[in-house]
């Protein structure tokens, strides 16, 4: 399969480098050309703290880790990389969670959005040490630290 490979990204992350090949799908090598799994991916995202994120032909998105094993049994409709042990996820109901790498969830229930503080300002809220301010269905809000800690806050 190595002679099907068209590119070779030139930056490597966690010890691995993205590959494409000649049919436009993904995979990765490491240091010494070695392909990572057997498996070709529609799309890939770089690994980022031990996992990257990986879509389907069937247009869903899991993580492999650094073996190529997947994750989740779940797979999801889109999701971001992992920060500090967690990674947010979006079901096909278009709801949201928090993964951890052995494939657990945060929240207790999906969450209708999850949005970035950083991404946004708001100006009127004391929310200098949250990064992630978590709205579910019935309009409850929690904000969610650096350290993945849950915090209940009322909206006046």
């Amino acid at each position: 399969m190595i002679d099907q490979i068209i590119w070779i990204s030139q930056e490597e992350y966690d010890g691995f480098r993205l590959i494409e090949y000649k049919d436009h799908t993904y995979n990765f090598v490491d240091k010494d050309l070695k392909i990572l799994t057997k498996d070709k991916f529609k799309k890939a995202k770089n690994f980022e703290n031990e996992f990257a994120g990986v879509q389907f032909e069937d247009e869903t998105w899991n993580f492999i880790d650094k073996e190529g094993k997947i994750l989740s049994k779940e797979n999801f409709l889109y999701v971001y990389d992992f920060e500090n042990g967690f990674a947010r996820v979006e079901f096909e109901d278009e709801t949201w969670n928090f993964i951890d790498k052995n494939s657990n969830f945060l929240l207790k229930k999906n969450a209708c959005d999850i949005i970035h503080l950083n991404d946004y300002s708001y100006p009127e809220e004391n929310i200098e040490h949250f990064v992630y301010k978590v709205i579910y269905n019935d309009n409850e809000i929690v904000f969610v630290d650096e350290k993945y800690n849950i915090y209940r806050k009322e909206e006046k």
